[in-house]
């Protein structure tokens, strides 16, 4: 008699994965993703596949038409089948039921459970946006970390003020830029002490994360008047005139 034996070999260039009666795709990013399906005769018989292809579930995974059936497979020798996954949406996990009909005596129909996660890049921002008091006409800067948290990579595509002003200055934007898994860059944020009154800004980081694309982070910051403030050109006192204005020039 015939007799029927399939495993799933999963294979990538980092990893080379073997599941019995099982397709497990793992995560995938904007690409698809390849499983080969191998059946194996066992028996003294030959061995017809009647058919291969999914039965039920979702639509992302695909029984590739090739090699086609019904075919024979010689007591001994095995065939090859390959099935695609390929995520429609960002974040979620699928499953399929493929099918393989055959005149295996035991196992005329076997079913196979594909499942797979369409991964995706996730934004966290870590550090302080908060200023507290600034001397007049001095500067300061602080420091947040933009990081992917996610399986795959994630673009972002933009870090700036939501209202510019002259006050608010980004250091060294790196962005637009693309995050891997796990990965960081610094984002530097000057306050210019030339306001006379606190004002929060609106920093705003737009990315490709699928929950939270348009970020908002809340830049708080207020100027200190101990003492007059100085423009060093023009040697006139900014204070009188009701605190510093952009001609005041003042540093560490």
């Amino acid at each position: 008699q015939a007799v029927l034996r399939v495993h799933g070999d999963h294979r990538t260039v980092e990893t080379v994965q073997s599941r019995e009666q099982g397709l497990d795709f793992g995560v995938a990013c904007r690409e698809a993703r390849y499983l080969t399906l191998h059946v194996y005769n066992v028996g003294k018989r030959a061995l017809i596949i009647l058919g291969l292809q999914r039965v039920s579930g979702s639509s992302d995974f695909t029984v590739l038409p090739a090699p086609a059936t019904p075919l024979a497979v010689a007591p001994g020798a095995g065939i090859d089948f390959t099935i695609e996954y390929k995520p429609a949406a960002p974040g979620v996990t699928t499953t399929a039921t493929i099918q393989v009909i055959s005149n295996d005596p035991v196992n005329p129909v076997l079913d196979l459970v594909a499942t797979g996660k369409s991964g995706v890049g996730r934004l966290a921002v870590t550090g302080s946006a908060y200023f507290g008091g600034v001397r007049a006409c001095r500067h300061e800067e602080r420091t947040i970390w933009v990081t992917n948290v996610g399986d795959c990579e994630l673009r972002v595509c933009d870090v700036a003020f939501k209202h510019p002003a002259k006050a608010w200055k980004l250091v060294n934007n790196a962005f637009p830029a693309t995050l891997r898994p796990g990965t960081s860059l610094a984002v530097a944020i000057r306050y210019h002490a030339i306001e006379r009154y606190a004002r929060a800004r609106e920093l705003i980081i737009t990315s490709d994360d699928p929950d939270t694309p348009v970020r908002e982070l809340e830049v708080l910051a207020r100027t200190v008047q101990d003492e007059p403030c100085r423009d060093d050109r023009a040697n006139s006192c900014c204070g009188q005139r009701g605190g510093c204005e952009p001609a005041c020039h003042g540093g560490r």
